[in-house]
């Protein structure tokens, strides 16, 4: 089979035959791979765009198959203009069906009647005479709440068939949407109104439903400010396909002015930070395999206080024993706070040694960091 758009139309008529999984579909889309890789741009995109046009009229499970194709051929190297369209419709609507069963299955565990007989065994002490621990009740409830969720999901999927599908297809269509939203930022700007609510309901629910919102979080183009109070130093810019704090970490180390005596980073470590470029075609590994030392604590703007006309120090703030100003190595850009639309990023001294590992989240994602202006002293 030698034309593209011909071996996309044997992949759309095996995924509407009920036992096509279970059949030819690997056999069918190997052809579909080979023959579109062999092919011009130009064919090969049409293929894509035959796929695309039909994850409207595809069950969830289909569409997220030939979706999963659709983003191989992303991952190569082809930009199919109708690909990025189609696949947020398709999610929409699987997603929101997906966040469907989630609420059924909520509404349905909180009617359940309390057992007041386990409550009461709860307060008791454990057979080696030692009372439970407020963490160890609050482990032991959270993990009953898991089980009784898990347990009306697999009741309700006979009761909602299609939203049962439509949750199960998650763990197929987020490989084709992490890797289209990470080469194609516009794409992920526009889909993030529609689809971040519904990525979040679902994120702590289905693993893979986390990494579309990981992915949809990602920021383009946001304007950022980075203060050290200590050496009146600052930046301003913009920054693009952030995954990680600790990858902004990285990348501050390296543009971030002065000289400091630790925390400098590898050329190595800047290009994985960098992560592949849209004008260049090498080969960047997602993740160093040495260790990174902090250079610095990030703090949000709320750990500045005034102590003084003129004077200011950074406190750090407490809620439950856990510092609220950190901004913390696993979080992303788009949690750190905003001060008249800009993040703002303070570096204070780290309050220990650690290390961490320079990685990006994702591999394919470019990432960008400009520096717009340098600030005076008296701007910092």
């Amino acid at each position: 089979m030698d034309n593209p758009v011909t071996a996309a139309n044997e992949v759309l008529r095996i995924l509407r035959d009920p036992g096509g999984f279970e059949g030819a579909f690997q056999t069918v889309a190997k052809q579909f791979l080979d023959c579109c890789f062999e092919a011009d741009h130009d064919p090969a995109s049409d293929a894509v765009g035959v796929l695309a046009e039909a994850f409207a009229s595809l069950s969830a499970k289909a569409a997220a198959h030939a979706a999963l194709l659709c983003g191989m051929l992303v991952e190569s190297g082809l930009r199919p203009p109708a690909l990025a369209d189609a696949l947020i419709e398709k999610l929409d609507a699987v997603l929101q069906d997906a966040c469907a069963l989630a609420c059924e299955c909520e509404k349905a565990v909180a009617a359940q009647p309390t057992n007041a007989a386990t409550a009461s065994s709860n307060n008791e002490n454990d057979e080696d005479g030692e009372d439970k621990s407020d963490d160890d009740e609050d482990e032991d409830e959270g993990h009953d709440g898991e089980e009784s969720f898990d347990r009306k999901l697999e009741e309700l999927a006979l009761d909602m068939p299609t939203e049962w599908a439509a949750w199960q297809s998650i763990d197929v269509f987020f490989m084709p949407v992490v890797t289209l939203f990470s080469v194609h930022p516009v794409a992920r700007v526009e889909a993030r109104p529609r689809l971040l609510p519904l990525a979040r309901q679902l994120r702590f629910r289905i693993p893979e439903a986390n990494w579309i919102y990981k992915v949809l979080s990602v920021l383009h183009e946001e304007p950022f400010v980075v203060l050290e109070p200590s050496t009146g130093l600052g930046i301003e810019g913009r920054m693009s396909g952030i995954g990680d704090n600790c990858q902004l970490h990285t990348l501050l180390m390296h543009y971030f002015p002065g000289n400091r005596q630790h925390g400098q980073v590898s050329e190595e470590a800047i290009a994985i930070a960098h992560g592949p470029q849209p004008d260049s075609e090498t080969d960047v590994p997602q993740q160093l395999s040495e260790t990174t030392v902090w250079c610095w604590n990030m703090l949000t703007w709320h750990a500045i206080s005034e102590t003084n006309p003129g004077m200011f120090e950074l406190l750090d703030q407490y809620r439950d024993g856990v510092p609220t100003t950190w901004i913390w190595g696993e979080g992303i850009p788009a949690d750190i706070a905003q001060f008249e639309d800009r993040r703002v990023i303070v570096l204070g001294p780290p309050p220990y040694e650690r290390g961490f590992n320079v990685m990006r989240p994702f591999s394919r994602m470019p990432a960008a960091f400009e520096i717009t202006k340098t600030l005076t002293q008296d701007e910092v």
